[in-house]
């Protein structure tokens, strides 16, 4: 069972922000709103940290009634920005700051 995802463990958030940057990385997280396992606020303020580095960082936060398991159950809400990522259709500017809601459009 997983109990933790601390990449502190792996390298200062700088260092890696850093990494990321420099490597061209692209990053989708989707969080549902209400998980308890992964809040979404955590995920926003490390999407935001992301992004203020410089890293090219897609945060999308939905509802679900499946609670955590909506990113198992309900994969419309991010199904279109999945594709994008491995089509390498992604925006490689970093985004605004605020997580996009399900049904906004991060890129054309």
């Amino acid at each position: 069972m997983v109990e933790t995802h601390d990449l502190n463990e792996v390298a200062p958030r700088p260092d890696l922000f850093a990494r990321w940057r420099d490597a061209g990385l692209r990053l989708l997280t989707v969080n549902v709103r209400g998980d308890l396992f992964f809040p979404a606020a955590e995920m926003r303020a490390f999407a935001g940290a992301s992004r203020a580095a410089g890293v090219a960082h897609t945060h999308l936060e939905f509802d679900s009634a499946h609670g955590h398991l909506g990113c198992v159950a309900d994969t419309a809400p991010f199904a279109p920005l999945l594709r994008g990522l491995l089509e390498d259709t992604l925006p490689t500017v970093p985004l605004p700051p605020e997580p996009l809601g399900a049904g906004d459009v991060a890129h054309a």
